[in-house]
């Protein structure tokens, strides 16, 4: 295992040249070199490489869009988009400060969490937020993770996953769950984009596939924000389309997910939602005592499942007998006394 002290040999000796300007530039803009273990806890936090592992003293990241390039001896990361380029500016036509830039303050934000670099950003580019979310999965507070969010647009498929999937696990992407509440939070017709797209999308974007079991879990995620932005419309679509997978979400325990066991026990069926107003109509609930109860079978000894007051408009399923099935607002199904409804 490497230890601080050990210098590392690059994997070409013509990289040499780059690494002064940057590492004077880091200097000149107040990076605090971190630590060899600190930097080595990071780096396998966003990239999944572990830096006492590596031979050479420059790894680069994988092939997802970026260039980023880890130098472990000087415990920094390289966000120059090409060497030809580095080459262009620094060494022809003078220092490309706007490359410069993003490099000294992606590094003193990412590795250092310095404020100083977050405002930086505001003034400059913020912008740039996405592209640190989506390639390292940091970021600094809710104010950038929103302002991240708040860049992409609703149906781009390739601009949500990068942002919801880390790119560099070996074995496989894995969900950013604090980030997918984030989306929900702050961009919840993205979810709708999102439940229709995976997983058939996520071969066609380059991801690695996931197991079927990992597929079913991360479809519980997503389901839960979208019941937490309040459309358990396409939460109904899902199950209508797909009504297997809510015995799936029994067996797992509703992958710990309250929403998700009331929706399942509440879910209506599309040809129940969509029979004509002939076999289903409404009423309004009209009771003295102001309130009536609906309850889980045809007797006044039944569990009560809710209290609803007088004036409320219901879904009536079913107004043979004595007692009448009915559906709320938000799902609900029981039975109701017949003398308690007054039919629209």
């Amino acid at each position: 295992m490497h230890t601080t002290k050990e210098i590392l040999p690059y994997s070409d000796d013509d990289l040499k040249k780059y690494v002064p300007h940057m590492v004077e530039v880091l200097k000149n803009g107040h990076y605090q070199f971190p630590s060899h273990e600190d930097f080595r806890q990071k780096v396998l936090d966003y990239y999944s490489i572990d830096i006492d592992t590596c031979k050479f003293n420059d790894n680069e990241t994988k092939d997802t869009g970026y260039s980023d390039v880890i130098f472990i001896n000087e415990r920094f990361v390289s966000t120059y988009q090409t060497w030809e380029e580095f080459d262009k500016t620094v060494y022809k036509e003078g220092v490309p400060k706007d490359e410069d830039f993003y490099m000294l303050n992606f590094n003193k934000l990412v590795f250092t969490k310095d404020p100083s670099a977050f405002t930086a950003f505001i003034q400059k580019d913020s912008s740039y937020f996405y592209s640190i979310i989506a390639r390292t999965g940091f970021y600094f507070n809710e104010n950038m993770l929103k302002t991240a969010i708040s860049s992409i647009g609703i149906y781009n498929k390739d601009n949500i996953y990068e942002l919801i999937f880390d790119q560099y696990k070996p074995e496989g992407q894995k969900l950013r769950k604090k980030i997918l509440e984030g989306i929900g939070k702050y961009k919840p017709d993205a979810l709708t984009t999102l439940i229709s797209s995976f997983p058939s999308e996520n071969k066609n974007l380059g991801y690695t596939q996931f197991t079927k079991d990992e597929e079913n879990e991360i479809i519980a995620n997503i389901l839960n924000e979208l019941i937490k932005s309040d459309n358990k419309a396409d939460v109904n679509i899902y199950f209508d389309d797909h009504p297997n997978y809510m015995n799936i979400l029994k067996s797992e325990k509703f992958y710990n997910f309250p929403l998700l066991e009331i929706a399942v026990k509440n879910y209506i069926p599309q040809k129940q939602r969509d029979v004509g107003a002939d076999e289903i109509h409404t009423g309004i609930i009209n009771d003295p005592d102001g309130y009536t109860n609906l309850r889980k079978d045809k007797s006044t000894q039944a569990e009560v499942i809710q209290k609803i007051k007088s004036g409320i408009s219901v879904q009536i399923l079913d107004d043979s007998g004595d007692w009448w099935k009915i559906a709320t607002d938000d799902g609900k199904q029981g039975y109701i006394h017949k003398s308690r409804i007054k039919s629209e």
